[in-house]
């Protein structure tokens, strides 16, 4: 190599290493305009394409290398790249703590009805209720069968008798001897009567007189009338007295018994009745004060 050729290859050199650089400093210029990916290369990238480029310098220059220029600036991060495939799913981690009970959640809608269970025991018997009102009569039924003949007895009573009148006028008076039964499902029945009628003058009448009827009597008759409605009664016997004009005012007293038998009485029964002495009609009442009764049980 001449000395002329080496200043010549030396400038060459410098003026070669210019133009890379330039070259280099436009090209990186031109890149971040044009392409930010491209300006996001990283360090070592660029560090390695300035070696090729000096060590084709080197071997232009007869294998002489330069000092490595410094470290340029880092670019520009470039955008970031597409997103990779989906690693495979590791294995399951081990199941962490339960964490709290959260709040109790809404009450649910009711659900549907289960099926009915079975009958319990029948419980204890409850206190028996009012009396509900009386219920309609119902149709008559049919006649039951005639019933064994019930023990039956029979009853004789003497039955006193006795009435005092107040005697104001003189005349003929008719006593009359009345019955009635009341109840019972024996035969009352007046077997026979024995009184007697008996006028005195009292202290004021002119002449003191005494009257004197009446006697035993045997009726035998079956005493028939509603003793228990009291509106009719029957006549069993009757005898008058006739009081003297000069002996009144007086009083008329009628005294004796009647004889009552009572057939066919029911044990359990009450066969009951009434005699009554009375001056108004035979089939008079009268009332509980005038009236003498029996009763058989």
């Amino acid at each position: 190599m001449r000395f002329g050729e080496g200043i010549m290859m030396m400038f060459s050199c410098t003026r070669s290493v210019g133009v890379q650089v330039l070259t280099t400093v436009a090209a990186v210029v031109c890149l971040l305009a044009v392409s930010s990916p491209v300006a996001g290369q990283s360090q070592n990238n660029r560090g390695h394409d300035q070696d090729e480029r000096f060590d084709g310098d080197r071997d232009r220059d007869g294998g002489r290398r330069g000092p490595t220029g410094p470290t340029g600036p880092t670019g520009p991060r470039g955008a970031t790249g597409a997103t990779g495939a989906v690693g495979p799913t590791g294995p399951m981690g081990a199941t962490g703590p339960t964490g709290a009970t959260g709040p109790a959640g809404p009450t649910g809608p009711a659900g549907p009805t289960g099926a009915t269970g079975a009958t319990g025991a029948t419980g204890a018997t409850g206190a028996d209720g009012p009396t509900g009102p009386t219920g309609e009569q119902g149709d008559k039924g049919d006649k039951g069968d005639k019933g064994d003949p019930a023990a039956t007895d029979t009853f004789e009573i003497t039955v006193p008798i006795h009435q005092v009148f107040t005697i104001a006028v003189p005349g003929t008076y008719i006593l009359f001897i009345n019955s009635a039964k009341v109840s019972g499902s024996g035969v009352h029945t007046d077997a026979n009567i024995n009184f007697d009628a008996r006028y005195t003058s009292g202290p004021t009448a002119p002449v003191q007189n005494a009257v004197v009827a009446g006697g035993g009597v045997m009726v035998n008759r079956a005493i028939t009338a509603d003793g228990a409605t009291a509106t009719s009664c029957q006549g069993d016997s009757s005898t008058q007295i006739t009081v003297p004009a000069n002996a009144v005012p007086g009083s008329l007293t009628v005294s004796g018994w009647m004889r009552v038998v009572i057939q066919g009485h029911v044990a359990g029964t009450i066969d009951r009745g009434f005699a009554l002495v009375s001056a108004a009609t035979a089939t008079d009442c009268g009332t509980d004060t005038g009236r003498s009764y029996w009763r058989a049980q």
